[in-house]
């Protein structure tokens, strides 16, 4: 009778250690409960990631007069994250990527007409200069992109624009709202 409840305690024991053990069991790759309940998720950011989380974008930002005829155009280079990615943009998660880049800036001085829509122009340029740029860029989360270097600008008197731009170094972390 002893060995009958011994065996039976054992088959038992076994029974619950299977049922406990098949519990909380998450499958290979996926995330921990804690990162589940996290409402961010941190993105170390380098070269060889970057480009899965950002695009390269140029921002036009107009200046209209008081008719609302558009007088000139900024170009600012930057990044934006791509589509599918959203910026936690709060309080406590501070974004600490940097992207160093290079680029060579062409400036035409002249009388020109602009198409503000296309940035086609025409007219006559007096003196064209080249100059090298270094700068970093900094995220900025409020609307997905990167602080961005005001270098472009299309006007009546100056078409100027980057002819190169090369990224040369990531570093940092973001952090992507986890939803």
């Amino acid at each position: 009778m002893k060995k009958f409840f011994i065996v039976m305690l054992t088959v038992l024991l076994v029974f619950s250690f299977c049922a406990c053990s098949g519990t909380g069991r998450k499958k290979h790759g996926t995330k921990d409960d804690q990162a589940d309940k996290s409402p961010v998720i941190e993105v170390k950011m380098d070269m060889d990631n970057f480009y899965d989380y950002f695009e390269y974008h140029e921002f036009h930002s107009p200046t209209k007069n008081d008719d609302g005829v558009t007088t000139s155009m900024q170009i600012l280079y930057g990044f934006k994250l791509k589509d599918g990615y959203e910026a936690a943009n709060l309080i406590d998660y501070k974004d600490t990527l940097k992207v160093d880049f290079r680029a060579e800036g062409l400036i035409k001085e002249g009388d020109f007409t602009v198409d503000f829509e296309t940035l086609e122009y025409s007219g006559q340029e007096t003196k064209i200069s080249v100059v090298d740029v270094s700068e970093d860029l900094i995220f900025w989360p409020k609307g997905n992109r990167t602080e961005i270097w005001a270098f472009g600008l299309y006007s009546k008197s100056y078409v100027m624009y980057f002819k190169t731009f090369e990224v040369t170094a990531v570093k940092g972390s973001i952090y992507l709202k986890n939803d």
